[in-house]
């Protein structure tokens, strides 16, 4: 999302791409417990799903926009999930920074974001 010289295409793609994507990491990593209903691999579906959904309303060449970023929400969930699990494990506490939350889902969704910024927004010349 890169501000005032944003299409309204981009800017509806990205919220729904951002929010499709955070609400399931975070219920997934166990920060909303009460919202947890849904099996893991659901979670990771809807993030899949709205990913591709946000990228590919976001690009103009809405196929590899998709594929981007599908593998962009699995991958963002996976990350935040990992990031978490494997903080718990080191250091004893229950504080999260949001910063770290975002190192995780960062380190994720960055085969998505490559796809997207070498493929995706390429010009067709």
């Amino acid at each position: 999302m890169s501000g005032d010289n944003e299409t309204p295409n981009e800017m509806i793609g990205g919220w729904i791409a951002a929010i499709t994507i955070i609400l399931p990491s975070m219920i997934v990593s166990g920060f909303m417990p009460e919202w947890n209903a849904l099996p893991y691999f659901v979670w990771l579906a809807i993030a899949g799903a709205g990913g591709a959904v946000g990228a590919a309303i976001y690009t103009l060449r809405w196929i590899h926009g998709g594929i981007g970023g599908a593998v962009m929400g699995v991958g963002a969930v996976v990350g935040v999930h990992a990031y978490v699990i494997l903080r718990s494990m080191l250091i004893d506490s229950g504080n999260f920074f949001s910063l770290e939350l975002l190192i995780g889902a960062g380190l994720g969704a960055l085969p998505g974001l490559v796809y997207l910024s070498f493929v995706a927004s390429a010009s067709d010349d």
